[in-house]
């Protein structure tokens, strides 16, 4: 079973997390389910990382599971923020050794795929790897330990700008994408918006400028996203499903966040609430939807295309 359990697997775990989160203000009892949900999945792929080496290996090889694997070490962050809330102890701990792996793959992707750039390889999954430590920011309240998280956040926008270019470049002049990872195009919908969560949890004095910008573009990625997602879904199952997950999830936590700041600021905006339901409401459907569908592969279907290294091939 654990043979057939694709790496990216983690990119759910990441958005059941950030669901946990988003929907808390609702009910307590929803944030706790998806936290025990992201426990099992969090022990599932650590057991997969021990006992298939070879695969982990392989995945490593490849430029777009490794950059997906970046969303593990991201959903440590999220875990151990779960974790800091029950005053569980070694939660500080794991969240100093999600970062460092974060690091880690980092510091490992640039040197692999990075210097020795092939415009073909680049993929959204790329923002994964240097913006994705924003998550760090964004947990950062849960550990008194916001100055590391103001660093964190500075990095990950800076980082954001070479990369839109870059990534953006790759979508628009260099076409050919395998199926599998074509869905890998929602994560578009991620950075901006995580910058702006990042922002809103680490640093102390906001710019409104830096949140209404921030809040355009990442609505503008995430409209986008949900345009193009009639042609992305396929009724072939893909790990890729699981960028349907984290994106979704971050937009709305954004939309939240800045339309409290905004309330906070004594501006009142009727589509601002309204816009936070209907994202809300997306992102749950469609983190359900790539649950089912990667319960439906793992468990009942029989092919093994899925595992996670045939279907994404580097060029």
């Amino acid at each position: 079973m654990l043979k057939k359990i694709p790496f990216p697997l983690s990119g759910v775990m990441l958005g059941v997390l950030g669901l946990g989160n988003l929907l808390e203000s609702f009910s307590p009892a929803i944030k706790w389910f998806c936290g025990t949900l992201g426990t099992v999945l969090a022990l599932v792929l650590i057991a997969k990382m021990i006992w298939d080496k070879g695969a982990l290996l392989e995945a490593l090889r490849n430029p777009i599971l490794a950059s997906v694997l970046g969303t593990f070490p991201m959903s440590l962050m999220l875990l151990a923020g779960y974790g800091a809330a029950l005053h569980i102890p070694g939660t500080l701990w794991l969240w100093y050794v999600a970062i460092a792996l974060h690091i880690a793959l980092m510091l490992y992707f640039t040197y692999n795929f990075v210097i020795k750039l092939k415009i073909e390889n680049v993929h959204a999954s790329y923002y994964i790897v240097y913006v994705g430590i924003i998550i760090a920011s964004v947990t950062s309240p849960d550990f008194h330990t916001e100055a590391l998280g103001s660093v964190i956040f500075w990095f990950g926008f800076i980082a954001y700008v070479p990369l839109l270019v870059l990534v953006s470049y790759r979508y628009l002049k260099v076409r050919n994408m395998e199926s599998a990872s074509k869905l890998l195009f929602c994560i578009f919908a991620a950075p901006a918006n995580l910058c702006l969560v990042g922002y809103h949890k680490a640093i102390a004095d906001k710019s409104l400028l830096v949140i209404i910008t921030l809040m355009v573009v990442g609505q503008l990625f995430y409209l986008l996203v949900l345009a193009m997602l009639p042609k992305l879904l396929t009724k072939t199952f893909f790990p890729s499903y699981a960028s349907l997950t984290f994106p979704l999830v971050i937009t709305a936590t954004e939309l939240k966040l800045t339309n409290g700041e905004l309330i906070a600021r004594g501006i009142h905006s009727s589509v601002l609430a309204v816009a936070v339901k209907a994202e809300t409401i997306i992102a749950v459907i469609f983190v359900v939807y790539a649950l089912i569908r990667y319960f439906n592969f793992i468990f009942f279907e029989q092919r093994e295309q899925g595992l996670g290294i045939s279907t994404f091939k580097p060029r």
